[in-house]
């Protein structure tokens, strides 16, 4: 049947492509997971902050995880689209998970414990330290002799503590004077003195107080050891 000259050309049916052809089936987008590429956004987020230390990279390693979630439920809810979105956002968030928990542990390393000759030495300085009771009575004699004046209330004086070492061996030692008006403390020393065995030695407490204590308080004061401790010589 031929057609009327000049007559319009019929316009294709509706669906067809050019020419009037009908579309490949290939040719329409494939539709990509909204999880799929919130995935690969959280991921690149999660890796950037993976890299930076301390706390912050803890929490690139959550969101490397919510990102491996994420791109998981994209993966299986695909409808008939290509799983490359998918993929990508779960291999970048897995990424950033494994170095988030990388710098974390790298950032957060305990101190190193001590050489072991140190840490032995320690040890041994602290089983070695007696305490004040032993000290008082196994090791050292102290006399607390009288407070001496040398002047104006507000001038220091002294008073000789006299350190005997009653061990075979050497030993340092350390004892804190406290000086009591009644029940009241008024000031506090500390003496103390490296000592062979026996030896004896006159130390003297409360010559170096503060500028405004007044000395002339300590006149009458009770002056008692109040505690001690004793070490090798060093």
């Amino acid at each position: 049947m031929t057609r009327p000259f000049n007559s319009p050309t019929p316009y294709p049916p509706p669906g067809a492509g050019h020419y009037g052809l009908a579309p490949e089936p290939g040719d329409e987008p494939e539709p990509v997971s909204a999880w799929a590429v919130v995935s690969i956004a959280v991921g690149v987020g999660a890796l950037v902050l993976a890299f930076i230390p301390f706390y912050v990279s803890a929490l690139g390693a959550v969101l490397g995880l919510a990102g491996v979630a994420m791109g998981t439920v994209g993966l299986l809810r695909r409808r008939g689209g290509s799983p490359a979105p998918a993929i990508t956002g779960i291999a970048t968030s897995t990424i950033a998970a494994v170095v988030g928990v990388v710098m974390v542990f790298v950032h957060t390393e305990p101190a190193a414990a001590p050489p072991p000759a140190l840490a032995q030495q320690q040890a041994q300085a602290k089983e070695d330290r007696s305490d004040t009771e032993t000290v008082l009575s196994k090791e050292l004699d102290v006399q607390v002799s009288k407070y001496e004046a040398t002047g104006a209330d507000s001038a220091p004086g002294r008073l000789p503590v006299t350190l005997t070492n009653r061990l075979t061996s050497a030993r340092t030692f350390s004892v804190l004077v406290v000086a009591f008006d009644g029940t009241d403390q008024l000031a506090s020393d500390t003496v103390g003195a490296t000592l062979n065995a026996g030896e004896q030695k006159v130390e003297t407490a409360f010559s170096r107080m503060k500028s405004e204590f007044q000395y002339g308080r300590l006149k009458n004061a009770t002056f008692r050891v109040l505690t001690a401790f004793s070490i090798p010589p060093q």
